[in-house]
């Protein structure tokens, strides 16, 4: 039978937790104890949204294409001919 103590301890990089492994040889183990230390590392993270500047600067560089900006101008001319009518 193995009498050792095993410990798991969460580690994340920040001070509390380096002061957390400096305090393991303070915190009154016994001699016996196999302690593991398991850390976590998230390595893809999604691109952030644009924010609304960048949003307005690339609508304001679309370019639209001249046989679509004269298929709208026509079917926007005959929304206002029945427009009208109505």
């Amino acid at each position: 039978m193995n009498d050792r103590l095993r410990i798991l301890i969460g580690y994340d990089g920040s001070d509390c937790a380096e002061a957390a492994l400096d305090d393991l040889e303070r915190a009154g183990l016994p001699q016996n104890v196999e302690a593991h230390v398991l850390s976590v590392a998230e390595v893809w993270l999604p691109p952030t949204p644009p924010t609304i500047e960048e949003v307005v600067q690339q609508t304001a560089e679309l370019k639209v294409p001249a046989d679509l900006k004269r298929i709208y101008s026509r079917t926007a001319a005959a929304v206002k001919v029945a427009q009208d009518r109505v």
